[in-house]
């Protein structure tokens, strides 16, 4: 018994030291997201195997993206995800829009058709809904994006809860949210706007406006701040 927790203890060493050596000589762009999480979850575990902690992760939350904008509450959750492991991706999480945060400081404020070129960049490969949530600060820089929901999990209660959380988490003053429609039209549903004025009573609360609401096909961005159906939400 000795030998054999001995052989899986030089084992999971050995694929730890190829991890870490192929990860300093590659772009981070080239690893798949559980195995991006894989690593940085070693500094949580010494000898348990990250790698399928990493994949129910993911599985839970839908993406690496989703991992890090989880709620701690949340996380801990998962099986084998203890307090440390919780605690550490929080951290990283926090100290990565710290760091965006101070890059984007000096930067424009983010215009219109450079945020449609990125959605349409981020949704080009979704086959189904996800909803995003942009931060920026009272000049419209740039702070974070987090996926809030995707797929069936899409009640509205769940996304307010969520956005509200993370908008005060980054110290955010305005928000604006996004969703692919996979059908290919860009028109608001009445779920689309009834999620749309519900967000926004919720962000009001805690004083940050809603700065837009952008559906988003293959071919089209669809902003209803300018569609005169929403001008009660969208009046500033």
């Amino acid at each position: 018994m000795m030998k054999l927790k001995e052989t899986e203890k030089n084992i999971n060493s050995g694929h730890r030291k190829r991890m870490r050596e192929s990860f300093l000589k590659r772009d981070i762009d080239t690893l798949a997201e559980h195995e991006i999480l894989e690593i940085l979850l070693f500094y949580a575990y010494a000898r348990k195997d990250t790698n399928k902690i990493a994949h129910r992760l993911i599985n839970r939350f839908g993406s690496l993206q989703g991992v890090f904008s989880a709620p701690y509450e949340e996380l801990i959750k998962v099986d084998e995800v203890g307090e440390n492991a919780a605690s550490l991706i929080i951290l990283f999480n926090r100290l990565s829009n710290k760091y965006s945060k101070e890059i984007y400081n000096n930067r424009e404020p983010v215009k219109d058709k450079k945020l449609y070129a990125m959605l349409h960049e981020k949704y080009r490969a979704e086959k189904e809904e996800v909803f995003l949530a942009i931060f920026c600060d009272k000049k419209r820089r740039y702070i974070a994006t987090a996926e809030v929901s995707r797929g069936s999990d899409n009640s509205t209660s769940f996304q307010i809860r969520t956005i509200v959380n993370l908008a005060m988490r980054y110290d955010a003053d305005r928000v604006i949210l996004a969703h692919n429609h996979p059908s290919g039209i860009a028109l608001p549903s009445s779920a689309d706007a009834r999620a749309t004025r519900d967000i926004k009573r919720g962000l009001d609360l805690v004083n940050i406006k809603l700065d837009d609401h952008i559906i988003v096909t293959e071919n089209e961005c669809n902003s209803l701040k300018n569609d005169p159906r929403f001008k009660d939400v969208f009046w500033f």
